[in-house]
Order: structure tokens, then sequence, then C-alpha cells
């Protein structure tokens, strides 16, 4: 499965794509979805080896519009940044979900 646009994982990754709003925001999953990568990536399946899918909100911060006066200028709203990384606060969502695992 080196190239995956020949080999069909474009339809897997649709569907997953689609029914994902559905499942729980953190999914363990039985086996990684592009089998390859995961194995250019470390993966073995073996004991003691999990695979999670995390959903989380992408893009800037939402951040509460500020209610008293009208000093539009220090409201601070659109291009509120996070402080981590995205794969950061997967990582620690997958950690509270599933704590005796460590990663």
């Amino acid at each position: 499965m080196e190239k995956p646009d020949e080999s069909g994982v474009g339809e897997l990754l649709w569907k997953e794509c689609r029914y994902g709003d559905v499942k729980p925001a953190v999914t363990r999953l039985d086996h990684p979805t592009r089998l390859d990568r995961a194995r250019a990536l470390g993966f073995k399946a073996k004991q003691g080896i999990a695979v999670a899918r995390v959903r989380i909100r992408r893009g800037g911060r939402r951040k509460s519009r500020w209610q008293r006066g009208r000093r539009t200028k220090h409201m601070g709203v659109n291009k509120i940044t996070p402080g981590k990384s995205i794969q950061s606060i997967g990582e620690e969502r997958v950690a509270r979900r599933f704590p005796i695992c460590r990663y």
C-alpha cells in the first residue's frame, strides 16, 4: 500500500470523515487506517501498542466577546492563538481518556 491513490485508501478516509462527527471525540481503533504510514512511523501490531483517533477543533481559538464598554481595540476576539500545538492537545485528551496508557 505504498501509493494511497491507487490502493483505495482514499475511499476509506472519506468514509471515516463522513461518519467522524457521529463517533465520540476520542476513539480507540483496532488497527490504523493507513497501515503503511503507521509502520513507517514505528507501529507494530503487538500487545501494548494501541491506536486512538482524536477529533479537535482546528483554527483560531474561540474567545467570548467582552461585554462592557465600547473599546473594541482591546477586545482581542479574532486572532487568539493557542499556546500548544494541535498534536499536543490531542495527546493530552487521549491521556485523559485512557489514563493507563502512556505515549
